[in-house]
């Protein structure tokens, strides 16, 4: 369950457009390095994984992430998704 506080918070960001450390930082790498997966971000910023997916499915709900393909991972060999930042800030 979701804790009202949690979706209150979300709900400012989402109207704000403001985001958080973590969420710039997936962001911006997803802006320099488009077509990048959760493993590839996650090497790449040095955020550990769980973080990475995180924040990633955030800014996916908040429409400033879209999928752009499915490619094999360049760390783990499985086909993944990547993604690509949307130009807005």
């Amino acid at each position: 369950m979701v804790r009202q506080t949690s979706i209150q918070a979300y709900d400012g960001l989402r109207r704000s457009r403001k985001l958080c450390k973590q969420q710039k930082q997936v962001y911006d790498y997803l802006l320099a390095f488009p077509g990048s997966s959760d493993k590839e971000i996650s090497r790449g910023t040095g955020l550990p994984i769980n973080s990475v997916t995180g924040r990633r499915n955030e800014l996916l709900k908040l429409g400033l992430v879209r999928g752009e393909k499915i490619k094999v991972c360049q760390y783990t060999g499985r086909k993944v998704y990547a993604w690509r930042s949307i130009n807005w800030l």
